[in-house]
């Protein structure tokens, strides 16, 4: 059961958000990032009812979460700040995705383009990502596989009022964990077509991977045209053992 503290911070935070920013921003933030995150996860990824073709309850079976990959290389010998990635409906028709020279940006699944994977996004797909890895490579330096999944990143979205909401994530290595160059994020946000994800610095010749795990996946259009178009997935567990309980 969840202690009475933790009640009230949620409260306090939501509270926080809306003298800021009035009530819709807040509301939009407490749809966005949830006013609870372990029910949310608990819900998202456990026991809640899936709706059926004809919108009916039913327990229904779990897909495995296979995650989606985006991969962001730093060509050149200087660091770059402020990486941007998604905001598909700014960046469907960009071709560089309005990223410095130096960063090349790719889907990191065979046979799709990080352009198509944008372009499905655009086109209604809304993803609740459950939980998030980012990992590191680079040609000769270990210090820079390890350093490169510790940048600071910024979820954000917007709606068509101009009011905007955002998350920074600061990611750590956990005390127990052995495995340099990747960290787990158990989070849940959502992405859509006007949501864009910021990575504070991709150091020089780095390359960061960063594996969306939806744990819930909705197609606007579809629904539209169908009612329903809602899947639902299991926890990918990718790293049990470091999830904060």
């Amino acid at each position: 059961m969840k202690s009475q503290y933790f009640n009230n911070r949620i409260e306090e935070a939501h509270q926080e958000v809306l003298g800021a920013h009035g009530s819709e921003v807040g509301d939009e933030y407490m749809e966005m990032f949830g006013d609870d995150q372990d029910d949310i996860q608990y819900n998202n990824f456990q026991g809640q009812e899936m709706l059926n073709a004809s919108g009916q309850g039913v327990m229904g079976y779990k897909h495995d979460s296979q995650p989606y990959i985006i991969k962001i290389q730093n060509t050149t010998t200087a660091d770059v700040d402020n990486v941007k990635i998604l905001d598909a409906s700014a960046e469907i028709g960009a071709g560089g995705f309005t990223n410095p020279a130096g960063i090349s940006i790719t889907y990191g699944l065979p046979n799709i383009t990080y352009a198509q994977f944008l372009a499905n996004i655009n086109n209604g797909l809304v993803i609740n990502a459950g939980q998030s890895r980012l990992s590191a490579t680079h040609p000769s330096s270990t210090a820079i596989i390890e350093l490169q999944p510790q940048t600071v990143w910024t979820v954000e979205t917007k709606n068509i009022n101009a009011n905007a909401v955002q998350k920074t994530f600061v990611p750590q290595y956990d005390s127990y964990q052995q495995i340099r160059g990747q960290i787990d994020i158990y989070y849940n946000y959502i992405i859509d077509a006007l949501t864009s994800i910021t990575f504070a610095t991709i150091y020089a010749q780095a390359t960061l991977t960063f594996y969306i795990y939806p744990a819930v996946r909705n197609n606007q259009m579809k629904q539209m045209a169908k009612g329903v178009d809602t899947t639902q997935y299991k926890n990918p567990k990718i790293n049990p053992f470091l999830k904060k309980v």
